[in-house]
């Protein structure tokens, strides 16, 4: 009887990356980039940092920042703190955005500045306590940058465990709403694992490929 291999989670997978092609690019943004061994170091200081801040397994984070390397980087230390991001995207239009955020009720919102202040001007949160994360350079009392999430990491990063069990929730992703108002779906884990496998295995995506 043969067993079937463990998945590996989407943290799991860049740290793979990281270990097989330390130095090829792994985003590139605009004029900069950034090697798959910087971002996965770079995933393990933010994941630690956050943690730290109080942004920890089930904790519900919104994520609204541009396309890029910020992006990325927070994105896979939300999955390695154990945090669950909530992904929403800011062409549902500014009602919608309220109403999506009330809904998912985040306990972080990690912005540019951008997102901020519409999240100010919208009242967005108002009073929930939520842990404010900034990346741009705008800083208002209260607000975290990025380098504060460094800073607030040991010297030393361990391993979380990362990602968690295959049930647990990793995600929050609400839909378009182009055919109606949108909704709030969860992804868990394991999902994420099976979806990286079958893409892998379909596109035949190997070291060096």
């Amino acid at each position: 009887m043969t067993t079937q291999a463990r998945l590996l989670s989407v943290s799991e997978l860049l740290t793979e990356a990281a270990a097989n092609a330390a130095e090829r690019p792994a985003v590139l943004d605009g004029r900069r980039s950034i090697a798959f061994k910087e971002l996965d170091a770079e995933c393990w200081r933010l994941a630690a940092g956050l943690e730290r801040v109080g942004v920890g397994p089930g904790v519900r984070a919104a994520l609204l920042v541009l396309p890029g390397i910020e992006f990325v980087s927070l994105a896979f230390a939300l999955f390695r703190c154990g945090a669950t991001p909530v992904l929403i995207d800011p062409g549902i239009g500014w009602e919608n955005m309220g109403r999506c955020l009330a809904e998912a009720e985040p306990q972080a919102f990690i912005g540019s500045t951008k997102a901020h202040l519409a999240r100010l001007a919208g009242g967005w949160g108002k009073g929930m306590g939520m842990t404010l994360v900034a990346t741009g350079r705008l800083r208002l009392p209260g607000w975290l940058g990025l380098e504060d999430l460094r800073k607030a990491a040991p010297s030393k990063v361990g391993a979380y465990g990362a990602d968690g069990e295959n049930s647990t929730t990793a995600a929050i992703l609400f839909t378009s709403g182009s055919t109606g108002a949108p909704k709030g779906a969860v992804y868990t884990r394991g999902i994420f694992a099976h979806q990286a496998a079958m893409l892998r295995e379909h596109f035949r995506i190997e070291p060096g490929g």
